[in-house]
């Protein structure tokens, strides 16, 4: 039994008046009752009738938390229903919904789902203030002894997306597999649990481990118990990843699924996900034409700036420059520009400038020194593969046998990366 459970009506409200700094001369006000009236009832010698609890609970904001008998599970679904709101990026509808259900604070008493509330506001502050966010993590810390399973794992789930966002991916896993290990019988959060350790594991590399983690979770799901945005998201990555073991016919199976369903659905953020997937695979398996076909469909779907588009437009160019097409350099000028000020896109595009000039030794210096070993930190393995099988071809074309050799050698290694799991 909580403490919330073993408590009185009257005190509960108490404790909440007090909270808010709010006089029994200003509850008595609410209940057409003078000061002592409320004196009574919260010393335990009378009770507020249903009517003046209502008209209390209202005037103190708190209708919709847990005050009476039975309130605590539908509060918990409410929660969970925020939770799925933030998740599905409707983020104007869940700050409306923080207000009302950010009233939790004012029960001190309820620890569990007070930290619980945190963990999800937590998610909110995901999309608004990532700083915020680890401030509120740092902060939550010191309550992980007070609370149940079910805020640790939301605790170590958080941590771990956290540390994805700021690319400490093997911190990240290692986080996501805390809360695994907890083994809570929560269908609500094994679904992104789940997605989260498979993106670890392909962002590290584990191609192999990541697709066992993905398939299995599908298999496990009926459509039903996925909401939109796992649909398209775990067949995008497990396509992905099929793309990287070299099994694009499975690959444009499930992106392909992905393109009709968007397309039914009209939904342009998928449809250009699939469409850019689409290109990717086809590249993989050197169809330039259909792939450069692909990549420049989906501009259309996607908005000009964000990390899809400039991903897209970098393999636009690619397929360019493989083609010797003389729009290469223009596209490259307006990548340039659009680019400035990301790292990581300025050092892509730069990569691709050198492409054009790759015979000569500046170039290549530069793609074996800077964007190769870059790629690398980032356990991006098949984009310095493809860096690397590029470089190949031009020292055995100039017959330069010892650097054919080292990028051979630096070939093989990331191969046996990507077979050992990234290990």
């Amino acid at each position: 039994m909580s403490k919330n459970d073993e408590m009185a009506v009257a005190e509960k409200i108490r404790i909440v008046r007090e909270h808010m700094g709010i006089s029994q001369n200003e509850i008595s006000k609410v209940i057409d009752r003078k000061g002592g009236t409320i004196s009574r009832i919260e010393k335990g010698l009378s009770e507020y009738t249903g009517e003046q609890l209502a008209a209390v609970r209202k005037f103190l904001g708190i209708e919709k938390i847990p005050i009476l008998e039975g309130e605590e599970a539908s509060y918990r679904t409410d929660l969970y229903v925020w939770r799925d709101t933030i998740n599905a990026r409707r983020i104007d509808e869940a700050r409306k919904m923080h207000h009302r259900l950010s009233a939790i604070n004012h029960l001190p008493f309820e620890t569990e789902l007070i930290f619980l509330f945190k963990m999800f506001e937590v998610h909110l502050l995901f999309h608004e203030d990532v700083a915020k966010a680890e401030q509120a993590l740092e902060s939550a810390r010191a309550f992980l002894d007070d609370v149940d399973d079910e805020g640790r794992f939301l605790f170590h789930f958080n941590i771990g997306s956290l540390n994805f966002r700021k690319k400490n991916y093997d911190i990240a896993l290692q986080n996501f597999l805390m809360a695994c290990d907890l083994q809570l019988d929560n269908s609500r959060m094994s679904i992104p649990m789940q997605y989260s350790i498979s993106l670890c594991y392909s962002k590290l590399g584990m191609y192999f481990r990541s697709i066992v983690v993905t398939e299995k979770l599908l298999f496990l799901c009926n459509d039903d118990d996925l909401t939109d945005f796992y649909w398209y998201r775990l067949r995008n990555h497990l396509a992905i990843n099929y793309i990287h073991i070299g099994e694009a016919e499975k690959a444009r199976y499930l992106l392909g699924e992905c393109l009709n369903r968007a397309n039914s659905n009209k939904n342009d953020i998928y449809i250009g996900y699939a469409l850019h997937n689409l290109g990717y695979t086809y590249l993989k398996t050197k169809d330039l034409e259909k792939a450069l076909d692909y990549f420049q469909k989906a501009f259309s779907h996607m908005k000009e700036g964000q990390g899809s588009y400039f991903e897209n437009l970098y393999y636009e160019i690619y397929c360019l420059i493989l083609m010797n097409s003389s729009l290469s350099k223009k596209r490259l000028s307006h990548a340039k520009a659009i680019s400035s000020g990301n790292e990581y896109y300025e050092l892509l595009f730069n990569s691709l400038a050198h492409l054009i000039s790759l015979k000569e030794d500046a170039s290549t210096q530069y793609i074996e020194q800077n964007t190769i070993t870059a790629l690398l930190n980032r356990h991006e393995y098949f984009r310095a593969l493809e860096y690397c099988d590029l470089l190949m071809d031009i020292f055995i074309k100039q017959n330069k046998k010892i650097k054919s050799l080292e990028i051979g050698t630096l070939s093989g290694d990331i191969l046996r990366k990507i077979m050992k799991g990234g290990d």
